[in-house]
């Protein structure tokens, strides 16, 4: 995201939180990755005077300080594993010719049983409820040291 579109995000932001000001359990922070416009001295101090504290990540860093990062690698994974069992069972029945089409890919993504054309089922993991889950998101807040905070604490 380039300096304008991430000034254009940000504006469209304000609208979300009308009451926003600078001023003690009126603030809103914000936090992403770093880059061009997120470390931009004049869009900080700008939006502070508004009520906005936005904190710019580390740079090469968002995989370490991002909690959906962490969220979303572990939901890749499971979607992967599902399409691979899924891919080896099709080679199995279908031969060395059998693709996998785009509703397959929805199957593995979301769990949801998959019917072979030899009639055999295959359950498969869903990787929303796994990687997304309560436990998993609390580990992820841990790992990059994050804790959920009100606008009472701003």
């Amino acid at each position: 995201m380039n300096s304008d579109a991430h000034r254009d995000w940000a504006q469209h932001l304000l609208m979300y939180y009308p009451d926003a000001q600078n001023s003690p359990g009126r603030r809103v922070m914000t936090k992403a990755d770093s880059g061009p416009g997120r470390m931009d001295p004049d869009f900080l101090s700008e939006h502070y005077e508004r009520g906005f504290v936005h904190v710019p990540g580390v740079p090469n860093g968002t995989e370490n300080d991002a909690e959906m990062d962490q969220l979303f690698g572990d939901f890749k994974s499971n979607v992967y594993a599902n399409m691979r069992k899924v891919w080896m069972k099709k080679c199995e029945v279908e031969g060395p010719h059998a693709t996998i089409s785009d509703e397959d890919i929805l199957c593995c993504a979301f769990g949801i049983d998959f019917y072979f054309k030899d009639g055999s089922v295959m359950e498969l993991v869903d990787p929303h409820s796994v990687s997304f889950s309560r436990e998993k998101i609390f580990e992820a807040r841990d790992k990059v040291g994050y804790a959920p905070a009100t606008r009472n604490s701003l």
